[in-house]
This record gives structure tokens, C-alpha cells and sequence, in this order.
């Protein structure tokens, strides 16, 4: 309880400065890990080539990395009908100051969850310009930082709406425990 209130209190008074990348994307000034690939609809195969070296473990539609960073160590990937459906870092919580504050100079807040202890991110300024929602999960051993398509996307797991955001995240955490 204490970890999540210190986390909501970090995020109002954050002022943040961020550039952009050749696409136009906010780039944070922190950089905890490199952003997880995020192309939705990706085949099992092109996300390995892709990500240039072994996963550790392939089981149940999630491809798991260590990625050999002590901030970030477990990158997921999880896959519906065989193409990409979610991406999830696993964030250290020693450096969970430095995650919220990469968080939000890189995406949009939208909302934290009165269900869960969640907090949810835009990849745009608005939910219908949003190709991905972002959600930091505050209540595992890691800090877990979801990606998934919204609904405009090609995945069926998608959410269209709030409402259906949090049995989505639950349905990709319960992929990642099997």
C-alpha cells in the first residue's frame, strides 16, 4: 500500500522534458530500458529475429528474454492466434522513481485503477489516437509494465474501452504466470 501511494504521489508533480524521435514519438530523458516491441500483429518468428538474440523460455504463447539489465531484467512477449498481443518489462522496484518518471514523459496518463493497483498510460494524447495502452502493474514482485494494442488494432484481445481494460490485463498477467 505504502509502494502504491508513493507512486501516485510521484506522479502529480512531475515536470518532465523529453525530445523526439525520427517518428515524432516523446523520447524520455531516463531511459530504464529499451521500449519492448510493440508492433502489433508480429508473428512468434519475426519477433525473435527481431529481437536479435535466444529467449529463455518459449512456453503457452509467451516468449520470455532476460535482457542482461539489472533495472529491467525480463522482457515478455505474448501471443494470441499466433501473432503479437502483448509486451511486458519487468521493472526492478528499486528504480520505480525512475520508472514513473520515464513513463510519463514518454506516454500520457489516463487513469489508475480503483479495482487494482494499476496505472494507465496513452501512447497518444487521446484514447482514440492510441495504437497502445500502457500499464504499470504495482502488485507483483516486479513492477510490470504491460503493453497492448488498442482496439483499433488487428489483435482480438484488444480493449475498447476502459471498462474492458482491466480483464484484458489480467488475461495477459495469467498468460505470463503459466
Amino acid at each position: 500500500m505504502k509502494k502504491t501511494l508513493l507512486l501516485l504521489l510521484l506522479l502529480l508533480p512531475l515536470a518532465w522534458s523529453c525530445t523526439k524521435d525520427d517518428d515524432g514519438d516523446k523520447k524520455p530523458a531516463i531511459t530504464l530500458y529499451d521500449e519492448p516491441i510493440t508492433k502489433w500483429g508480429m508473428s512468434k518468428n519475426d519477433v525473435i529475429k527481431k529481437r536479435g538474440y535466444d529467449y529463455i523460455e518459449a512456453d503457452n504463447g509467451v516468449l520470455i528474454y532476460d535482457t542482461y539489465n539489472n533495472r529491467a531484467p525480463y522482457e515478455y512477449y505474448i501471443f494470441e492466434y499466433g501473432k503479437l498481443a502483448c509486451s511486458v518489462v519487468d521493472v526492478d522496484w528499486d528504480y520505480s522513481d525512475e520508472l514513473i518518471e520515464q513513463i510519463n514523459q514518454r506516454y500520457t496518463y489516463w487513469f489508475t485503477s480503483d479495482e487494482e493497483p494499476e496505472l494507465y498510460y496513452l501512447s497518444a494524447s487521446t484514447l482514440e489516437k492510441s495504437k497502445t495502452i500502457i500499464c504499470i502493474d504495482l502488485d507483483e514482485e516486479f513492477l510490470e509494465v504491460y503493453y497492448f494494442p488498442n482496439s483499433d488494432s488487428s489483435s482480438a484481445s484488444a480493449p475498447s474501452r476502459p471498462q474492458n481494460i482491466s480483464s484484458t490485463v489480467k488475461q495477459f498477467k495469467a498468460q505470463c504466470r503459466r
